[in-house]
C-alpha cells in the first residue's frame, strides 16, 4: 500500500473498512468484508425504483478533492438504473458546515456544476479559507454569481432543511470519514486495502451488481 493510501485509510476512511479476509478480483462477485460491509439497519433511499449510490463528501476534505474528477467521470457512465447522489457533510466540524450549506444553495440556483471544481481548487490549491457565510459568499460572487441571490438561497428554509437532512443522513449511515460510497442505503463500500480511487470504484461497481441481482 502506498503512503498516500495509508494516509487515506487512517484519515478519511477511518472506521469504514473491515479487515480484508478475501480478495475479489475486478469483475467478480462482491464479497462482504472485502468489497463492502453491511449497514444495519439499512436506510431508505431517495428513489426505491433505482440503485442509489451515495457519495458522502466535503469540499474541505483533501481526499475528496483528489477523488472528485475520478468519481465525476465514473458517475457520468453509470447505467440508467443507477442514481448517483452527493451528500456534503461536516463530520462534526463546525468549520466545514458553511461549504456544505453552500452546496445546497448552489444546487437550488443550478450552479453546482459551475462551482464544484472552483471551490475544491480554491480550498486545496489556493488555500482560500471558507469557514463562514461571508467568505463563501465573497468567493462565489467573484465567479459570476450574484451575492444577493446566493445569500437568499443560502439562508432559505429549504437549504437549511437540506443541510440538516444531510447531517442526519450522515448519522443514520454511520459515516465516520470522507469520501465514503454507500449503495442502496445498505452496502458501505470498503475503502481499506485499495491501491487507488479507481479500485474503490471497481468495488463500488461490484456492489452495484450485487444490489441489482
Amino acid at each position: 500500500m502506498t503512503r498516500f493510501f495509508i494516509r487515506l485509510t487512517v484519515l478519511c476512511m477511518f472506521g469504514l473498512g473491515l479487515p480484508v479476509m478475501a480478495t475479489a478480483a475486478a469483475g467478480s462477485t462482491a464479497i462482504e468484508g472485502a468489497d463492502y460491509k453491511l449497514l444495519t439497519p439499512a436506510q431508505p433511499t431517495v428513489d426505491p425504483k433505482k440503485i442509489v449510490v451515495t457519495e458522502f463528501f466535503s469540499y474541505q476534505c483533501s481526499h475528496c478533492y483528489v477523488f472528485y474528477p475520478v468519481v465525476k467521470s465514473w458517475a457520468a457512465k453509470l447505467p440508467k438504473d443507477v442514481l448517483f447522489e452527493r451528500v456534503p457533510v461536516s463530520l462534526g466540524r463546525t468549520a466545514w458546515q458553511p461549504v456544505a450549506q453552500a452546496f445546497y444553495a448552489l444546487q437550488v440556483m443550478g450552479k453546482v456544476e459551475q462551482m464544484d471544481s472552483l471551490i475544491f481548487s480554491a480550498i486545496h490549491t489556493q488555500k482560500t479559507l471558507m469557514y463562514d457565510e461571508e467568505s463563501v459568499t465573497k468567493f462565489v460572487s467573484q465567479h459570476g454569481i450574484s451575492a444577493a441571490d446566493f445569500t437568499a438561497a443560502y439562508n432559505s428554509f429549504g437549504v437549511k432543511s437540506s443541510l440538516l437532512a444531510a447531517e442526519q443522513k450522515m448519522k443514520s449511515y454511520k459515516i465516520q470519514g470522507t469520501p465514503t460510497m454507500v449503495v442502496n442505503g445498505k452496502y458501505i463500500v470498503n475503502g481499506e486495502g485499495t491501491k487507488g480511487y479507481e479500485e474503490l470504484l471497481q468495488r463500488t461497481d461490484r456492489v452495484i451488481a450485487l444490489a441489482r441481482a
